[in-house]
């Protein structure tokens, strides 16, 4: 339009990527095309549906604030103004790229100039403004699907500015929402207590206890902000963003962390049994590798090999998902959306952290005790757990259902009495004792690095391999 600076965007069709690139037969990722090369530099996820944008504006024109997957941009003719936010900050607005003013204690600004290729992380929020006339082109990595929006969160999606109640007032003053303000949530609509729900430790068990013994004071729910979230796997700052700070401080809150290496363990041969029996897109994301020579790695009688693979994927994550890496989460486990928080990282410890890094739950249980006492303190806290069975017992009999192995195929006869509804539970397949994985010199040496905060934290010592051979020859 005559006098008003407009950015134009198209999305190519495949005749059209045969036309502009006729050596990669209209396939965005075509392995010979160097995008495909810079999706392998930065460890995108292959499943992914990818999608190519040119756009082009001129002087003065730009793209206001959203946010999307992650995306490289490279600008062929111009100059481009950049301006990013980290998940925490990310929201949509529908003013002009011009008027938006984003805070410079929250966010990124740098020039793009022709040649210069930029690169942002999932969940950035970002916005860019021409400085001339300029043309580019952007490959961004997946849609909604990949996003785990549903369709009916779509038009709620502003909502992604929903923090804390102090930080809310900031961020709608710099990015106004275009929804009205969610009302407030009522003293009664606050749960009594917080489970801060760790991959692997115990947690499907505890929540299935807290289904059954305490309805009403325990309910499943899902949310959109500040992404797709839900109690299931909530980490401290899922549930201080959910409730805010004050209801967070008021109430009892928990978490159960394990042995480090028992649960890398466990959650290895999880994956590979889940992934084996179904399409899954998180033993690709983790890269776990579900077979060894046309067999299922958990269908192999040789436990030396299962072991042996468990240590060459903590080689291959290692380097894939090093510590300080955008993706560090990878090495520890599926991240449940909780990745959209700067403090998520693959350690137990960044689950119950608030936005300072700071531990924010009361207290923690160690797994290993929750049969032996640990499940009647926690009662003390939370009464209605002592419901039917003691607690030790009905936790004890979940859970070795959960972390079935050939030693105990079967729970004792005198605890049927106590099982709950086991549908839902994580049931792990048969692996050696994980104290069998610790004699490898170089597991241990990443496992410490990695895991520094939770061996700190929660007190735990790496396993002494030659005890279990000790216990072999008596």
């Amino acid at each position: 339009m005559p006098g008003i600076p407009m950015v134009h965007a198209r999305h190519p069709t495949n005749r059209d990527l045969e036309l502009l690139y006729p050596a990669t037969n209209g396939e965005v990722l075509n392995p010979t095309h160097s995008w495909a090369k810079l999706t392998e530099f930065f460890h995108v996820h292959s499943h992914r549906k990818h999608r190519m944008q040119l756009f082009w504006g001129g002087d003065g024109s730009g793209a206001t604030f959203h946010w999307h997957l992650s995306a490289f941009n490279i600008l062929y003719a111009g100059l481009k103004e950049w301006r990013l936010a980290p998940p925490l900050f990310r929201g949509y607005t529908g003013m002009p790229a011009s008027k938006v003013q984003l805070d410079a204690s929250f966010s990124l600004k740098c020039t793009q100039k022709p040649g210069d290729l930029l690169w942002f992380p999932d969940y950035w929020g970002h916005m860019t403004i021409n400085h001339r006339f300029s043309i580019g082109a952007a490959i961004i990595h997946g849609g909604y699907r990949d996003l785990n929006v549903e369709p009916e969160m779509r038009a709620i999606r502003d909502d992604a500015l929903h923090n804390t109640a102090s930080e809310r007032e900031t961020i709608e003053t710099l990015v106004p929402r275009h929804d009205e303000q969610a009302p407030a949530k009522t003293e009664a609509e606050v749960p009594d207590f917080f489970f801060v729900h760790i991959n692997k430790c115990g947690g499907s068990s505890m929540i299935s206890m807290l289904n059954e013994r305490c309805p009403g004071q325990w309910r499943n729910e899902k949310w959109s902000s500040p992404a797709l979230l839900r109690t299931f796997h909530c980490s401290a700052q899922c549930w201080i963003d959910r409730w805010g700070g004050k209801a967070w401080n008021d109430q009892y809150s928990f978490a159960i962390v394990r042995h480090p290496l028992a649960r890398a363990v466990s959650n290895f041969f999880f994956l590979i049994d889940q992934c084996s029996k179904k399409r899954s897109k998180i033993c690709e994301e983790r890269a776990i590798s579900t077979h060894y020579n046309g067999v299922v790695i958990n269908a192999l009688a040789d436990d030396e090999l299962k072991i042996n693979l468990f240590h060459s994927w903590v080689e291959k994550a290692y380097k894939l998902f090093p510590p300080g890496s955008h993706n560090h989460h990878l090495f520890g486990s599926h991240a449940h959306n909780n990745d959209v928080y700067s403090t998520f990282n693959a350690t137990m410890t960044s689950w119950m952290v608030n936005a300072d890094g700071e531990i924010a739950v009361d207290e923690v249980y160690r797994l290993e005790e929750m049969a032996s006492g640990g499940m009647d303190k926690l009662s003390t806290k939370i009464p209605c757990l002592k419901n039917a069975a003691t607690a030790s017992e009905r936790f004890l009999a979940e859970q070795e259902q959960e972390e079935s192995t050939e030693e105990h195929p079967h729970l004792p006869a005198q605890q049927q009495h106590v099982q709950l509804q086991l549908a839902t539970k994580n049931t792990s397949p048969p692996y050696p004792d994980y104290e069998r994985f610790a004699a490898n010199r170089r597991t241990k040496e990443i496992f410490l690095e990695v895991y520094a905060a939770d061996f700190h934290n929660f007190g735990y010592k790496w396993p002494d391999p030659s005890r279990l051979q000790v216990q072999a020859s008596e």
